[in-house]
This record gives structure tokens, C-alpha cells and sequence, in this order.
């Protein structure tokens, strides 16, 4: 995760009080938050997305990203678009030129996804929850949607 120093941490460390980069693509504004919450969810299904000359990155089907084409998609927008602050999340698909934080240069970059592969393997994933609606945070670079905490301080 990109905390607001520009530096990296990994989402199971962080913990609550600590202050991520974050940021709202219809704004087009660069902001901070302090967590409020951190979830800890298994799940059974895992979408690796492939870019060019990259490691592949690992996101849960449900979890929207930013497209410039098409603002919050997701490998499964039907689950994506069951989060209590989303809606019209679109069909995540090779193509998209999806948002990335460049940290050197603070500013955005744009990458096109080569490829989605399912990986059918139980998972423990975490997640940042109380964002408001519309922001979102960057999760190995890549600007991830934040979630409405169902059950806060799950993973406290």
C-alpha cells in the first residue's frame, strides 16, 4: 500500500491510525486518510492481472480498480456491484488502460492489462474499509476502490 510519505507497506502490517495516499479519479485529487478499519477475508477465487514486463499482480474478483475508459470495473462486477457504495461497476477486460501511482515522480501513470487468469486457491486477503464514497488507494501501485466496512475492526 502507498502511505502518504510515498512509501510501501504491506496491507497485513498496516494498522489502524496510519495515514495511506489516496485518490479520487473523478477529481482528479491526490489526498490522504487515516485507516479506520482494516477487514480480513478468505477467499476461494483470486484474479492475477498481467501487464507488460511487470510481476503479475493478485486482486479478488469483487474488488473494483480504475479504468480511464470506464471509471470502477471488476473481474466479477456483479460482486463488485453488491458493495454499498458502488454502482455501474463495469466488466474488467485485457485492453484497459488501468491508473498506477508512480511514487518517484507523484504523480499517475497509465498501463494496459495484458491478461486476467483465474486461480482457484483459498485466500486470506485484507482490505481497507471506510473510505469515502468515490476514493480509492493504491495497492502495489495499482488505484484499488476502498470498501464499506460490513463488520468494523474484523481484522483489528
Amino acid at each position: 500500500i502507498t502511505m502518504a510519505d510515498h512509501s510501501q507497506k504491506r496491507l497485513d502490517e498496516i494498522k489502524r491510525g496510519e495515514v495511506i495516499l489516496t485518490y479520487h479519479p473523478e477529481k482528479k485529487e491526490v489526498s490522504t486518510f487515516a485507516v479506520q478499519h482494516l477487514l480480513k477475508v478468505e477467499h476461494e477465487r483470486i484474479s492475477v492481472l498481467h501487464f507488460d514486463n511487470d510481476e503479475p499482480l493478485r486482486i479478488t474478483p469483487d474488488h473494483p480498480v480504475f479504468s480511464l475508459e470506464k471509471g470502477w470495473v471488476a473481474s466479477d462486477p456483479a460482486a463488485a456491484n453488491e458493495y454499498q457504495h458502488f454502482q455501474n461497476v463495469q466488466l474488467l477486460e485485457p485492453g484497459e488502460a488501468l491508473c498506477f501511482w508512480n511514487a518517484s515522480a507523484q504523480t499517475l501513470k497509465i498501463r494496459t492489462l495484458k491478461k486476467i487468469a483465474p486461480l482457484q486457491k483459498p485466500t486470506t486477503t485484507f482490505a481497507i474499509s471506510g473510505l469515502p464514497s468515490g476514493w480509492g488507494f493504491f495497492a502495489n501501485g495499482l488505484l484499488v476502490a476502498g470498501e464499506k466496512a460490513q463488520n468494523p475492526g474484523a481484522a483489528e
